[in-house]
């Protein structure tokens, strides 16, 4: 089995300082003594090795990565035609990212129209007659995630 196959990890957004301060709160609230920092590190690196805080990923998507290394490759080179090529190529995908993100944002926009009929919330003015249980309503929902972690 490989080693980074047992890895466990933490949220980019969570320290290992954050850690320590959640374990020395709760031991306040069970009344027992903390141990400190230094002795919770190296406690830490003994028996839980195998739990590292993630990485922030690369908002750049595969094709991205991709087209901007073949680019600066080519550059190195002296074929204008292979530089000409991926150029081409890193602007065709950019086009199409940009459809993508317009089909994106009027779906986010469709999806807030609905939910402002639907949802009551009196610090926001959202006060919609709910004259039907949601459960039976039909509703279109939007579901979105940031790979990106940003």
């Amino acid at each position: 089995m490989k080693s980074y196959e047992n890895k466990k990890f933490l949220p980019c957004s969570t320290s290992k300082r954050q850690v320590y301060l959640e374990y020395a709160e709760s031991c306040e609230g069970l009344y027992v003594k903390a141990c400190a920092k230094t002795t919770f590190n190296m406690l830490w690196r003994c028996y839980l090795p195998y739990i590292e805080k993630m990485k922030p990923m690369s908002d750049l998507c595969a094709t991205c990565k991709e087209t901007s290394g073949l680019i600066i490759r080519s550059a190195n080179m002296q074929s204008d035609e292979r530089i000409n090529e991926a150029m081409q190529k890193a602007l065709d995908h950019r086009s199409l990212v940009k459809k993508e993100r317009e089909y994106y944002k009027d779906v986010l926009k469709e999806a807030q129209l609905l939910l402002k009929g639907l949802y009551t919330d009196a610090a926001n003015n959202y006060n919609p007659p709910l004259t039907r249980p949601l459960a039976t309503l039909h509703i279109v929902a939007h579901y979105s995630f940031d790979y990106a972690q940003q």
